[in-house]
């Protein structure tokens, strides 16, 4: 697909005429943008009629800004700009020139959203809503597409909640036009082709709110409605769709639909780039990984095999991705406790790695490998040869045995809970910290993350008390080397004191994840943190800080989730009743 600016490139100062521009354009432009704006011309940039050469020429800046422009013919946009900028009433401009200036504002819009200057593209995108407020063009395709554009770049910014706004006004736009019987076929197929990214647009809203089930919903409408959209168009929106449903159910861990909606993503891959592309091999090796981890052990294989064929083919056998596709092949086998085949694969992606120059990520392979031939045979009982790859890691083979039992136990158990077979997992993490609390010296961060997995496992059987006991240690551990939990834990603890009821301790560790999350700048949670203080503060009877509280949780949800969702309106509720609470107190009793 070529870029909008390769087409500048042919453009030079004989094209004068919009219609002359309009025919070399279309001459060249089969390809571009197939799958979101077809048959639309390119145009070059013109002002914003406010009669300013100040504003004129700021227009031809950014025009020279832009790569690609070089073939341009500057001086040309600059008359025409001009002529226009003199235009002092709007409505003697022709239709089709009202069209025209409109789209190449959106031109240029769309010129810095690919260029990546977000805050350019936002300038523009805010210049064609304005122009196109002041001419009527309203409820048109033009107008649908920019303000599809303008979600994009919302939603760059994530800011969802206008991005969704924009996206549902294209809908808007978008029902009425389908629904319009003057509106041509071509149009109409258009406008579905444009409605149909949209929805894929706001189902990515609602993944990256968290909000899984309204992304379910608008993701079906477009796996139902695939057929509108042009063929490249619809491999980009399905590899997306793929992407986000096999992310949601890796969450939920929901091993079969993720592997599912994988191996979706392969049959894609593999159809618009080829048998043999870094893109199919990367698949192939997840897949690989995920069947091994779920007891596919003969899928994994067939996987693994090929990841390793494709490296061949397009690294060579010398490379640093052949030798990590033989170790992948080797964790199958270890997996099936084929120990022979397993060391096999190992050494021979210990061959390859020691050939290739020594830099860190080849170093970091290379004790990779040696620490799982190490490790394979020990299995074999073969523990003078595992020693000597260990001394090759800088680890200490004393107590290597019970080491790479406890690291078994550990894989074995994140197995177990990405199944939800939490009291299976939660078993294997305490023998593995049985084995690693004898140790010495003591690997605090190995315990310390211990702690903190079957804390994990024991919240989601609802054993509130013994989870925060667990992050408790987790916690414990990290600071002693200065590291502490990821804020999320903090919110769960406080979510499971609430449970107990224990409105003390929730308060301490909902300050805590406020506090870490604000640091981080991650605003997902953080309404609903505020939301729960609310809570507390009101169990305390402070009703001004409870208001405080609920206000913030409102605006966050709002920014976040829209004004619209439930936890949105529940805190705007409380609000409201909390405002009343307070007045009603500070009048005086009769």
């Amino acid at each position: 697909m070529f870029s909008r600016y390769q087409f500048l490139q042919r453009l030079t100062s004989t094209t004068r005429s919009f219609l002359e521009f309009k025919a070399v354009f279309n001459s060249l432009s089969h390809s571009f943008y197939p799958f979101v704006r077809p048959n639309k011309a390119f145009q070059i940039p013109l002002s914003r009629f406010n009669y300013s050469s100040n504003h004129v020429n700021s227009y031809v800046e950014d025009l020279k800004a832009l790569p690609g422009t070089e073939g341009v013919d500057l001086a040309y946009v600059e008359e025409l700009m001009n002529k226009y900028a003199t235009c002092k009433d709007l409505k003697l401009l022709e239709p089709a020139e009202v069209e025209w200036i409109s789209n190449l504002f959106c031109d240029l819009m769309e010129a810095y959203w690919e260029n990546g200057d977000h805050e350019k593209a936002l300038k523009y995108l805010k210049e064609a809503d304005d122009f196109q407020n002041k001419v009527g063009i309203k409820d048109t395709y033009d107008n649908a597409y920019c303000h599809f554009m303008g979600a994009n770049i919302y939603s760059k910014r994530q800011d969802y909640v206008k991005a969704k706004e924009y996206l549902e006004d294209v809908e808007r736009i978008c029902k009425l036009l389908d629904e319009n019987n003057q509106v041509s076929l071509e149009e109409k197929k258009e406008t579905r082709n444009l409605r149909v990214q949209s929805w894929q647009a706001l189902g990515a809203v609602y993944y990256s709110t968290n909000q899984e089930e309204k992304t379910f919903e608008l993701y079906d409408a477009v796996l139902a409605n695939i057929q509108d959209v042009e063929a490249n168009g619809a491999a980009s929106l399905l590899s997306v769709i793929y992407s986000h449903m096999r992310s949601i159910y890796g969450k939920r861990g929901d091993m079969e639909k993720y592997n599912e909606y994988r191996k979706k993503e392969l049959d894609l891959a593999i159809k618009f780039y080829g048998e043999n592309s870094k893109e199919v091999l990367s698949i192939h090796r997840n897949l690989a990984n995920t069947l091994n981890n779920t007891g596919k052990f003969t899928e994994a294989l067939s996987h693994g095999t090929k990841a390793l064929q494709i490296a061949i083919q397009i690294h060579s056998e010398n490379s640093r991705t052949a030798a990590w596709s033989y170790s992948l092949l080797g964790n199958i086998y270890k997996s099936t406790k084929d120990y022979t085949k397993a060391l096999e694969n190992y050494e021979k992606a210990i061959e390859v790695i020691e050939k290739l120059p020594e830099d860190q990520g080849n170093a970091q392979f290379k004790n990779e490998f040696y620490s799982r031939a190490a490790e394979t045979h020990q299995l074999l009982g073969n523990t003078q040869e595992a020693n000597k790859y260990l001394s090759k890691t800088n680890q200490q083979p004393t107590n290597s045995s019970d080491l790479f039992v406890a690291q078994g136990l550990v894989k074995q158990g994140i197995q177990y809970q990405m199944q939800r077979a939490y009291k299976e997992a939660h078993n294997l993490y305490r023998k593995a910290l049985d084995i690693y609390e004898k140790g010495e010296p003591l690997d605090y961060a190995e315990i310390g993350k211990l702690y903190g997995l079957m804390g994990h496992t024991l919240y989601h059987q609802k054993e509130w008390s013994q989870a925060v006991e667990m992050w408790k240690e987790y916690e414990k551990y990290l600071l002693k080397i200065n590291q502490v939990p990821p804020h999320h834990v903090y919110l769960l603890m406080a979510n499971a004191y609430t449970v107990l009821e224990k409105y003390d301790d929730c308060f301490e560790y909902n300050s805590k994840f406020i506090s870490a999350a604000e640091s981080a700048g991650d605003n997902l949670n953080l309404g609903r943190a505020y939301f729960t203080k609310g809570g507390i503060f009101n169990h305390r009877r402070m009703y001004k800080e409870a208001l405080e509280a609920f206000q913030k949780a409102e605006k966050l949800n709002e920014q976040q989730l829209g004004k619209e969702d439930p936890e949105t309106l529940l805190a705007a509720e409380y609000v409201v009743k909390f405002q009343e609470l307070i007045k009603s107190k500070e009048q005086p009793s009769s």
